[in-house]
């Protein structure tokens, strides 16, 4: 019973991953244009069902059922009333198509004739951001035969990128983000003796490990550590300036201030302008003649 229990739990951990990993892009595979206009629209049938079970074979996405392709096609033009849309070959047609199967994907593609060759060019537009993220492209001589080789050529060349990118995705070494913030103006940001940043604040991918990360910035002391970068990081400093610290203000003096001395004569009433000395004198003098008569 222990033992059922613990395969039954190993099970449930190991599914999530499983899923991750086997998890595929569902795409819609359009009908190939005949632009030159030389081809029997039979073979063109022929060829996008043919490109569709190739696509099925590689194992690398969920190719979208062509009746039901048809059955939302015919909605489409049933609600915008286009007939143009009978030959769904316009980017205004197949992007919204591929957005009403809820694909991520629709796989693009098209025959030209151009000196006398026969070119089938493929495109695989992302839904999401409605551009092309893909383009491949295959000559032949116009006949049924060289048209099928065109489609193998094109569907090994998907398979060999998509293994490749796989590979790369897996070779590629983790990486983080490391934040820089601070006051301080004009600090510039190093990770291991390396400057990343000019200016802070700024963000930076680094490599997973152990590095040295070092923050400097004109009249401050530079601050360097040693840092383990296994998650996203915020490295907030303000450093310490080197400027001298400013004189103390000078200490008022605790004597009592002197008093001021009143200047008297600015009491003293001043001479009326009307009075001068010498009158007064000659009414005094009259005044003693009188009395001696």
């Amino acid at each position: 019973m222990k033992r059922l229990l613990v395969l039954f739990i190993a099970a449930v951990l190991v599914m999530p991953v499983l899923s991750a990993e086997t998890k595929k892009f569902k795409i819609a595979v359009m009908d190939v244009e005949d632009q030159s206009g030389t081809l029997d629209p039979n073979i063109l049938k022929s060829a996008t069902e043919y490109l569709r079970s190739k696509l099925v074979a590689t194992g690398l996405y969920v190719v979208i059922d062509k009746t039901r392709q048809q059955e939302k096609l015919k909605g489409i033009i049933k609600d915008s009333k286009k007939e143009s849309y009978m030959e769904c070959f316009d980017k205004n047609c197949q992007v919204p198509l591929g957005q009403a199967l809820a694909a991520d994907n629709i796989l693009r593609s098209s025959i030209t004739l151009f000196a006398d060759v026969y070119t089938m060019s493929t495109e695989l537009v992302d839904l999401a951001k409605e551009a092309t993220v893909a383009g491949l492209v295959a000559d032949f001589d116009g006949s049924p035969k060289g048209m099928r080789d065109a489609i193998n050529k094109i569907i090994d060349e998907m398979l060999q990128k998509a293994q490749g990118q796989a590979g790369q995705k897996q070779a590629e070494p983790e990486s983080f983000v490391l934040q820089f913030e601070t006051t301080t103006p004009g600090a510039a940001a190093f990770v291991d003796g390396e400057q990343i940043c000019s200016k802070v604040p700024c963000i930076r991918d680094v490599m997973k490990g152990r590095h040295s990360v070092k923050m400097s910035a004109p009249g401050h002391k530079t601050r360097e550590e040693a840092m383990i970068v296994e998650e996203n990081k915020i490295v907030n400093w303000n450093l310490v300036s080197t400027a001298p610290a400013p004189a103390p203000p000078r200490s008022r003096s605790l004597s009592r201030p002197r008093p001021r001395r009143r200047n008297r004569s600015r009491n003293r009433p001043s001479p009326s302008p009307n009075r001068s000395p010498n009158r007064n004198r000659s009414r005094r003098s009259n005044r003693n003649r009188r009395r001696s008569r």
